[in-house]
């Protein structure tokens, strides 16, 4: 025995490197809220862009942009990304990508999705999963199950964006491409939005945003609020072909509306090809709200075409029609409101950018293999124990990620092994159908000491707690080009493990 443990510390200490290996399956792919060191492979440029495959190597690309030495770099998402289990208690607060400086180069999805993303953020650069983004790319990724909230005071910035609180084309086109967000945004003030709280009005390039989709709700007592803009503030963007399905409230004021809270209309902007199917209400009963966009009426290039919104939606004093849009050419009848059957299964939308999918509604062809089913309100997660005695049954919207909060299942003792909670099988995922979890558990034999071979045994767990980021205000209160301090979000996990023929654990050996 005493060979076998030597031999075990031998390798433990030969490949440390290999620390962490006995993670269980269902934390394995958790953020702990450390910052790795080193990018999974690439070296920023275009041809070779750095890889991210977890949460670790997110957080080192936050950090790397906000102190601005790779803010211009280009990255690519290779695998799906859990920043936080459970959003309801998290673990995990997400300082935002462009705080200090902005970003400026491309962020590439890969299809993949990151889940779980928790922000709680005051500061000079406003709040989001991105804060400050210009000149960029972002494209193909779901954001899914995640909650962003501004904590601003008066001296902070305002913007709030489930995706990204601000941005601005100074040399070239900002684009958004292929973006699914499903999120709780609450913003401070005004000027948030379900994607993206505000948009530069000195931007001297078009920002163009495209094939997105917001789902959950955005919330503030104050104006300017939308499901995929907030503020558009004069600039010129072109939206198009993206959907909302999220519901916009303000609680205390007006200019809310489904695809964008309001633009001013100082450059031309146009809204093409979009639907909003979410509910859109006002703290006032004067109005101040539509179905697609608000405008001030001032400029007639502006366009609003080919767009659609579910009927039926009424004021908050219960009597009056939703307008479905303001500030473009009047009578234009490719803007419809019609009944909600119409978005799903065969409609008559033939647009070339969208996708029907069975029994969903009509969703944007970019993001149709990455998001969630949509028009479901809700889906039942039933969780068994291995018997197959209900634990528990609950109800989820889709996209969230499910969690399990009843008592740790137990399993009987029989002859000859104890039994432990291990995990749920199949691996959790975000909620897009009805679904059943089994508990599944890992024997130990009774009976047998440190000296027997077959005693089972299972590595602790270590989590690192997370370390509160703390922001600065910039004195000048530049709305546009604010200053502001990244924060890196330190702290390690060690788990000391070494798996050696069939799952050695210190000397210890884990069942079949």
């Amino acid at each position: 025995m005493k060979k076998i443990i030597g031999l075990v510390l031998s390798l433990c200490l030969a490949f440390g490197a290999f620390s962490g290996l006995m993670v269980s399956a269902d934390t394995a792919d958790v953020w702990d809220g450390t910052t790795a060191t080193a990018f999974a492979g690439g070296d920023g440029t275009e041809g070779n862009p750095y890889q991210i495959a977890n949460g670790a190597q997110l957080a080192l690309m936050r950090d790397k942009v906000n102190d601005g030495t790779a803010n211009t770099a280009y990255f690519k998402l290779t695998a799906d990304i859990t920043l936080n289990a459970d959003i309801e208690n998290p673990t995990n607060t997400w300082t935002p990508i462009g705080v200090g400086n902005a970003f400026k180069g491309v962020f590439d999805g890969n299809g993949k999705t990151i889940s779980g993303l928790y922000v709680k953020y005051a500061g000079a650069d406003g709040a989001g999963f991105f804060a400050m983004v210009n000149d960029a790319t972002i494209k193909s990724f779901a954001l899914l199950n995640s909650y962003v909230e501004s904590t601003a005071t008066t001296n902070d910035c305002w913007e709030t964006g489930g995706l990204a609180a601000f941005l601005k084309a100074v040399t070239k086109e900002v684009v958004i491409d292929s973006v699914y967000v499903h999120a709780t945004v609450k913003g401070f003030d005004k000027n948030v939005g379900g994607l993206i709280g505000m948009l530069s009005g000195s931007s001297s390039e078009k920002i163009v945003i495209k094939n997105c989709v917001f789902a959950g709700s955005v919330t503030s007592w104050e104006k300017y609020l939308g499901g995929i803009v907030g503020n558009g503030n004069g600039g010129e963007v072109e939206i198009k072909d993206c959907l909302n399905v999220g519901n916009i409230t303000s609680t205390e004021k007006n200019n809310v509306a489904g695809i964008m809270g309001v633009n001013k209309g100082k450059e031309k902007w146009s809204v093409t090809n979009c639907i909003n199917l979410g509910v859109i209400k006002v703290g006032t009963a004067s109005g101040g709200l539509r179905q697609l966009v608000m405008g001030d009426g001032s400029d007639t290039s502006n366009v609003v075409e080919n767009c659609y919104a579910k009927e039926g939606l009424l004021e908050n004093d219960g009597t009056t029609k939703v307008s479905l849009y303001s500030g473009a050419p009047k009578n234009n009848e490719t803007v419809q409101a019609k009944p909600a059957e119409f978005f799903v299964g065969d409609t008559s939308i033939t647009w070339a950018n969208w996708t029907e999918r069975e029994g969903d509604v009509i969703i944007p062809t970019g993001v149709a293999a990455f998001a969630p089913a949509l028009y479901a309100s809700s889906y039942t997660v039933t969780w068994v124990n291995e018997d197959g005695t209900v634990l528990a049954t609950e109800e989820y919207e889709g996209g969230e990620m499910p969690a399990y909060k009843g008592a740790t299942p137990t399993k009987a003792d029989d002859a000859t092994y104890t039994y432990t909670f291990d995990t749920w099988s199949p691996v959790l995922a975000a909620v897009t159908t009805d679904v059943t979890y089994t508990a599944t558990f890992y024997k130990t034999r009774k009976g047998l000491s440190v000296d027997d071979d077959d005693e089972t045994t299972k590595a602790p767990e270590t989590t690192a707690a997370p370390t509160d980021s703390a922001a600065t205000t910039d004195a000048n209160g530049d709305e546009e080009e604010k200053g502001g301090c990244g924060s890196v979000i330190g702290g390690s996990v060690l788990v000391l493990s070494m798996i050696l023929g069939s799952a050695v654990v210190l000397g210890k050996k884990k069942e079949d």
